[in-house]
């Protein structure tokens, strides 16, 4: 039997590129072993598709005029293409999503990071559900989805090949902070944080990672331009896992980032900025190896503020780091895409 998966997942600078990263790890996964893997997005998804240098599988563009006509399309695509599975990673395809769906001639899976659970609404014909956060398999998702195979908790965790074949470097010869924001920064993030650590006259080599969706480059240009930071700028850049592994410390988004931190075993400082990430990082936070800050419940400016004196604080406690570091080594693993795989063929 063929093996085909089908993915359905789009990325802009206002809903971020995490659901994008986080799919194309699951395919690249599923690659190595041999299963083709296609992609279906909307047409402004492409172009951050074809940017990257490590894409794999075949994209097909979807109609997004409306729900009626997207999920058409995405049916007959599953049937054109013969898709054993069609995996879901987004916010907007959510319950009503998929009854408006309907039954589709192959299995379907998807991404969760709680909506599932929190909606406590049944659903049989969901056949695989994925959340790889600590402590998702205490969710008992059984209950919403009582015919799915549940690949839930930190064993099932997938990571892009990029961070499969990266080597962390030694934690003793690592020097910069990390700032990385996602794809976009649509909190806007990063040059608010970079003003305060100028104002605090920090002596840090730092480290900034935009994606290619940030909107605000000509601002962060300007400021370095004139800024007495030593700072190194990446911009969409296909080599992240070094620029992690080579971080003393890092203040992330807190979404898919939050993994590819830990498999670098750096030591973090995560910023929440959707309910939906919540749950994950606070099981983050439980492990020790990072501290966490939640954009929901502050004040952007004053969050800033807190961010930048909690990373200082850091910076001056070697041994506080030390041991976050430490205890990534607990709860780094690489082996959730054999599990899906089993669980999946």
């Amino acid at each position: 039997m063929s093996r085909r998966v089908l993915f359905r997942v789009d990325a802009s600078p206002i809903i971020g590129f995490g659901h994008l990263m986080r799919s194309l790890a699951l395919a690249q996964g599923l690659s190595r072993e041999g299963i083709e893997v296609m992609f279906a997005v909307s047409d402004f998804t492409e172009q951050y598709c074809l940017s990257r240098q490590d894409w794999v599988g075949d994209i097909h563009i979807l109609p997004v005029s409306s729900k009626q006509a997207e999920t058409a399309a995405l049916s007959t695509l599953c049937k054109d293409t013969d898709a054993n599975w069609l995996i879901l990673d987004g916010y907007q395809f959510d319950f009503e999503y998929r009854n408006t769906l309907g039954a589709v001639s192959c299995k379907l899976g998807i991404f969760d990071d709680g909506e599932v659970f929190k909606t406590q609404r049944i659903e049989p014909d969901l056949d695989m559900l994925i959340n790889w956060a600590p402590a998702a398999d205490c969710l008992h998702y059984e209950q919403c989805a009582p015919n799915a195979q549940l690949c839930v908790g930190e064993n099932y965790r997938v990571l892009r090949e990029e961070f499969c074949k990266s080597e962390p470097i030694p934690y003793e010869l690592r020097r910069p902070l990390l700032l990385m924001f996602g794809g976009s920064d649509p909190s806007n993030f990063t040059l608010p944080l970079l003003q305060q650590l100028t104002a605090l006259g920090v002596d840090i080599p730092i480290t900034i990672v935009t994606g290619a969706g940030y909107q605000a480059l000509p601002e962060l240009d300007l400021f370095l331009d004139t800024s007495s930071l030593f700072v190194t700028h990446h911009h969409n850049s296909q080599d992240i896992a070094r620029l992690m592994s080579a971080a003393r410390l890092a203040i992330s988004a807190a979404g898919a980032s939050q993994f590819e931190l830990l498999s670098c075993l750096t030591p973090s400082i995560l910023v929440t900025v959707a309910d939906n990430q919540i749950f994950a990082t606070q099981q983050a936070k439980k492990q020790g190896w990072c501290e966490i800050f939640n954009y929901r419940c502050a004040e952007h400016e004053h969050l800033i503020n807190d961010i930048v004196q909690a990373a200082v604080n850091l910076w001056e406690n070697p041994e506080k780091l030390n041991l976050m570091h430490q205890h990534t080594k607990e709860h780094a693993n690489q082996m959730g895409i054999k599990r899906i795989i089993e669980a999946m063929y």
